[in-house]
């Protein structure tokens, strides 16, 4: 289970990270840190960020290789803008690849502006959707 940091003891500073580390690095690794531990509750063993950070995780499920990107943004409109010209690499080779939402993104004003402004071909799907495909794949 991923934690928040905890300061080391004695410490007597307090540190934080600018604002464009916090935007690109920091919150989007704790989307991709969410989804890594609910692929192992599951039984799994994902890989975080393979090939140097290609993607954000490869997993296995079912004899297939699954590429995952995870993409946390506030803005629908502009994530969609990205995607529509954005790319999963092959390499680590994967069977299918997809850019996934967090959860919590998920709201009916979020999903109109990805439909309105997104192309019909990106492979987008919500982490829950995509642990329910996962979920079904097991199974059987």
């Amino acid at each position: 289970m991923c934690s928040p940091w905890t300061p080391p003891e004695n410490t007597k500073e307090v540190f934080r990270v600018n604002h464009g580390a916090a935007m690109y690095i920091v919150r989007p690794g704790l989307a991709e840190l969410w989804l890594f531990d609910e692929l192992t509750k599951l039984g799994l063993q994902p890989e975080l960020w393979p090939g140097d950070d290609a993607y954000d995780l490869r997993v296995e499920v079912a004899g297939k290789v699954l590429a995952i990107d995870v993409k946390d943004a506030r803005s629908a409109k502009q994530l969609a803008r990205r995607l529509n010209t954005d790319t999963i690499p092959s390499e680590p080779s994967w069977n299918d690849a997809y850019f996934v939402l967090p959860p919590w993104r998920d709201s009916q004003h979020y999903r109109h502006a990805l439909q309105v402004n997104l192309k019909p071909n990106v492979p987008v799907l919500w982490a829950n959707d995509l642990l329910t495909r996962i979920k079904g794949d097991i199974a059987k």
